[in-house]
């Protein structure tokens, strides 16, 4: 949908679908920032203080969004307060779930990591505690910062103990 430092011309709204936010941190490797589901504003973030993209976005699944231009955005947020405080209280709020997210998963060891993420697609996406994960095991090692190999074997390690 957009790659890390191209121009930033737009916010992208999410309409339906998941988007990944993921950095190249070196050759060959991702890190996976954040999730986007239906409802969210992606690049609120970065659409006032940078002139390109910081991070990649692309669809983890069969995905909707509208594209609103920066000068849309600039001209509603001079012009309506209502607008602009709402804009403001979603960056705020995006801004304090990605620290929170990241504080809460550096406490955690990798186990905990892996639960956590579940939850997070179970509670927050989801709504559900039964869905298909609609990313890779490789996806969740670039989002919870740990290697595949330790993802795959804790998965299966989670798995031995359903059954």
């Amino acid at each position: 949908i957009s790659r890390e430092g191209e121009d930033i011309d737009s916010i992208i709204y999410v309409h339906k679908g998941l988007l990944k936010l993921h950095k190249i941190v070196y050759e060959g490797h991702s890190q996976i920032v954040s999730i986007a589901k239906p409802f969210d504003f992606v690049g609120l973030l970065s659409i006032f203080s940078n002139d390109k993209h910081v991070y990649s976005l692309t669809a983890i699944e069969d995905s909707s969004v509208c594209f609103i231009s920066k000068e849309c955005i600039q001209v509603e947020i001079e012009n309506n307060g209502k607008f602009a405080l709402d804009i403001i209280s979603r960056m705020s709020k995006i801004s304090e779930e990605v620290i929170l997210s990241k504080l809460s998963m550096s406490k955690k060891n990798l186990r905990g990591r892996i639960a956590y993420i579940l939850l997070d697609f179970a509670e927050k996406i989801y709504n559900s505690y039964e869905f298909e994960l609609p990313v890779s095991r490789k996806e969740i090692a670039e989002l919870i910062d740990m290697r595949i190999e330790n993802v795959i074997r804790t998965l299966s390690e989670f798995r031995k103990q359903l059954y």
